[in-house]
């Protein structure tokens, strides 16, 4: 994997660890006098975020079996196939040209 994979999936996972503070905190975060979570808090956010991951893991099934249906119809070649049965063009495109001493000769 190159350095550019390797950044951009850096950038998805800090967005969606960033999206899922973002949500946790301001569903459950109530007492802002103290530097630490209270008991309640620290339910409220670990609930949050069991349930943001299970409904992360559910997406990305749902996604990992629907796009390929998506993408390729039923009935529908996919792009490989697409290529694998192109026929190439049996007439090859040939010039041909006369040498230059005969077309000099024509032109006197």
């Amino acid at each position: 994997m190159n350095s550019i994979q390797n950044i951009q999936q850096l950038r998805e996972f800090l967005t969606v660890y960033n999206t899922l503070s973002e949500r946790c905190f301001n569903a459950c975060a109530r007492d802002y006098t103290t530097s630490t979570l209270n008991k309640d808090e620290g339910v409220c956010v670990s609930q949050c975020i069991d349930k943001q991951m299970l409904v992360n893991r559910r997406f990305m099934l749902v996604f990992a079996e629907q796009a390929p249906k998506a993408l390729f119809k039923q009935g529908e070649q996919s792009p490989t196939e697409i290529i694998k049965s192109a026929k190439p063009d049996p007439t090859p495109a040939v010039t041909e040209s006369a040498p230059e001493s005969e077309a000099v000769k024509e032109n006197q």
